[in-house]
């Protein structure tokens, strides 16, 4: 089976467990921004220590881009990152079939959540 790149969505627990019965993850952004944010793995920690410091229920969801169905688009982030940094954007709901990975994502000792590789 062929596979496209892999990027990562950060979702709640619970958001995971209701799109898993609604076959799509359909995330405020999408009415707010018309995308699904999206990021490589080396870059999720960015996003998650900007935005989600406060929740101790997140999940990351490898994404395999050959199922989404929908453009992604390599866009700056809100505000620009200072080096340039893009991010990669879903201009669709983002179907769970498209998912191939799920694993937690917890802080470390530092209470921030780590890069990864």
């Amino acid at each position: 089976m062929s596979t496209g790149t892999r990027l990562v969505h950060l979702c709640s627990i619970s958001d995971w467990l209701e799109a898993r019965t609604t076959g799509s993850i359909e995330p405020a952004s999408l009415a707010d921004q018309g995308f699904v944010h999206l990021s490589e793995r080396r870059q999720v920690h960015i996003p998650a220590n900007l935005l989600y410091l406060d929740q101790s229920d997140l999940v990351l969801l490898t994404v395999d881009t050959l199922r989404v169905g929908a453009e992604i688009v390599w866009e700056d982030g809100d505000p620009p990152d200072p080096s340039g940094m893009q991010f990669p954007h879903l201009y669709g709901a983002l179907p769970t079939g498209a998912v191939t990975a799920v694993e937690r994502y917890d802080v470390d000792e530092s209470g921030h959540y780590p890069q990864l590789h």
